[in-house]
């Protein structure tokens, strides 16, 4: 597919700090996609390992790759927030650049995004590890979603579990969800997801969720994302508390898939964080 107008169809955030040996794999599963109708922002979050040399040296042989720098460290969230604010399409994606993607989700989702406008086309995943091994595969078996079902009939609020994960990277995401609504990562905050993707969903006119696993979430030893602690589940709670969009809380915190992010923590603590929830509301 592709576009005759100036501006691309699709705009794919990635975000790059210490993946050097896993960032030539994630861009050749962009580069290599079967919709060209794309851009693919690659943001430099100071990255110490030169992880950024590689898209420097790619992009001078393919137009739609742009490479921009910050001039100090901001996160995941904060390189997210970058690439939305220097993007050109109505569309979004996230990769990010430990992860890769199967060569045809951006056209797979695409095309299902046409069919009613969705705000948000989601996908399944599959987990793998250093060396593309699939360890488990995550599909998506939900069918259409409008706004009006996202609303749990037992809770009474909205419960983005209901719906998909709460991670952003599986999902094409209309970028007027974020601008209109005002909505943008946390910076330098563990699981920035957690704190935005159940928002933008309670902004969400309607979803559809694509079975496939078209997205290869990378179990990366030296991520981040492999430490949790009370603080890093608390820093995203907090971020939500302090929005428009509060009333995602009380299912989300309670909610068992939710738990299983802290697994480890023991059941006291987990009580706390749902306790401390329920005060701040």
């Amino acid at each position: 597919m592709e576009n005759n107008t100036m501006s691309p169809q699709i705009s794919v955030i990635v975000p790059i700090f210490k993946t050097k040996p896993y960032i030539e794999k994630c861009l050749d599963s962009l580069i290599n996609q079967t919709f060209r109708d794309i851009e693919i922002i690659c943001v430099d979050d100071c990255c110490p390992d030169y992880s950024s040399q590689y898209v420097n040296k790619i992009k001078k042989n393919d137009a739609r790759i742009k490479l921009i720098r910050h001039p100090w460290n901001k996160g995941s969230g904060g390189a997210r927030n970058t690439g939305i604010l220097n993007s050109s399409a109505r569309l979004l994606a996230f990769v990010d650049s430990d992860d890769f993607i199967e060569y045809e989700m951006l056209e797979k989702r695409y095309a299902k995004s046409l069919e009613k406008n969705f705000d948000i086309v989601a996908c399944g995943w599959a987990q793998v590890d250093t060396q593309d091994r699939i360890l488990n595969r995550r599909p998506l078996k939900h069918p259409q979603l409008l706004a009006g079902h996202f609303f749990d009939k037992v809770s009474q609020h909205y419960n983005i579990f209901n719906i998909t994960n709460v991670a952003c990277w599986n999902k094409l995401w209309k970028k007027s969800l974020f601008l209109q609504n005002k909505i943008f990562f946390p910076e330098n905050v563990f699981y920035e997801d957690l704190a935005t993707t159940p928002r933008l969903v309670f902004k969400a006119s309607s979803i559809v969720t694509l079975e496939e696993d078209y997205y290869r979430y990378r179990n990366n030893p030296n991520s981040y994302t492999n430490t949790i602690t009370a603080k890093h589940i608390l820093e995203p709670i907090r971020e939500v508390l302090e929005s428009d969009e509060s009333d995602v809380i009380p299912c989300w915190v309670l909610d068992s898939r939710w738990s299983a992010r802290c697994g480890h923590l023991n059941t006291a603590w987990r009580r706390s964080a749902a306790a401390f929830v329920t005060r701040a509301i």
